[in-house]
């Protein structure tokens, strides 16, 4: 049983004898197709150098919310809200990667690839072992990190000063680095869900793995590029 907030392995009854079964490799492919829609944003925009605006992103982050929300609360919807929320998300994400520096960009994509493979490396050779006790920090991290932002979130539609994120100071680098540290991590947690899925859930529960992956895949890509970003300065 995972310990992540997306992903609970008893959402999905026990494939019946004559179901087919989910299997990684479904998962993979799954999950590579809502990263092809991730990026398909970001080779239009790159191509037609076209500029979005605010509210075209605020629009495209309601929708990814919402489909987001969607998917958690119907898992059996996962194929189509999933497929939306990584499209809206890659729209929102790229329009502001607009502004920045395509090298950082580029660094950003090649240091989550990264970070996928040391976390599955640690997860198959049981390096880490994700036990009752790291899970639980795990997901309490990652609770404190989602109020941390809605924080900042309404700390700014109230016009207070919560810069603290983009500070280049050493502390807001810490930061950044302790957030990115919690994003990675939640990777294991997608592992071990796809595992307990793997031959026992039916493959329709294929989508959900793969849009758990996807949704923990873009934070820490949107972290890296914060830190580096926030290096910059």
């Amino acid at each position: 049983m995972t310990g992540n907030p997306l992903l609970k392995a008893k959402r999905f009854a026990v494939a019946a004898p004559t179901e087919q079964t989910a299997t990684i490799h479904g998962v993979v492919a799954k999950t590579s197709l809502f990263l092809l829609l991730f990026a398909l944003p970001f080779t239009y925009l790159s191509a037609t150098e076209a500029s979005v605006s605010l509210g075209v992103i605020g629009g495209a982050l309601g929708v990814a919310l919402l489909s987001g929300l969607a998917t958690v609360y119907r898992p059996q919807w996962a194929a189509f809200t999933g497929s939306l929320y990584a499209l809206c998300q890659g729209l929102a994400v790229a329009a502001v990667c607009q502004f920045v520096d395509q090298i950082i960009v580029t660094q950003a994509v090649l240091i989550t690839a990264g970070i996928f493979a040391l976390m599955l490396g640690l997860y198959v050779t049981r390096l880490i072992r994700v036990t009752e006790t790291l899970r639980s920090i795990i997901v309490t991290s990652t609770l404190a990190v989602i109020g941390w932002y809605l924080i900042g979130f309404v700390g700014t539609m109230m016009g207070l000063d919560v810069a603290l994120f983009h500070d280049g100071g050493l502390w807001g680098m810490g930061i950044n680095l302790v957030i990115l540290g919690i994003a990675s991590v939640n990777l294991l947690l997608d592992f071990e869900h796809i595992e307990a899925i793997q031959g026992q859930a039916p493959a329709r529960a294929e989508w959900y793995a793969a849009f758990g992956l996807t949704v923990t895949l873009i934070w820490v890509f949107l972290e890296v590029l914060e830190v580096l970003t926030t290096s910059e300065e």
